[in-house]
């Protein structure tokens, strides 16, 4: 099924890079908790006219080690260390989590 998570949220320019380490390093820590994690963090590639920037952290398991991808019980643990790595940036309200799987083309 490869199910896979994206949370999306803006943060102030001058916010990214601080902001960017705290995630970096809440992703590093679920990962060496949970083998065969995949994360990431993409940004949009130019600040709105407000001076944010919406960014998007990724996480996938390695379909290798883990067919089905993301469980809620990983995803909640996700959530509640994400969400307490940003929150000097980020409202918790802010924040938005997408779960997507993989496709299946349909027979006509």
């Amino acid at each position: 099924m490869d199910r896979r998570v994206f949370i999306y949220y803006r943060l102030a320019g001058s916010d990214l890079a601080a902001a960017g380490r705290a995630v970096l390093g809440a992703q590093q820590a679920l990962r060496s908790r949970h083998p065969g994690l995949e994360t990431g963090w993409m940004q949009r590639p130019e600040l709105s006219a407000d001076g944010f920037r919406t960014v998007m952290e990724t996480y996938a398991m390695n379909p290798r080690e883990h067919a089905d991808g993301i469980d809620a019980a990983l995803q909640a643990e996700i959530e509640v260390a994400l969400r307490a790595a940003v929150a000097p940036w980020v409202s918790a309200d802010a924040r938005h989590a997408e779960v997507f799987e993989s496709a299946t083309p349909c027979a006509s």
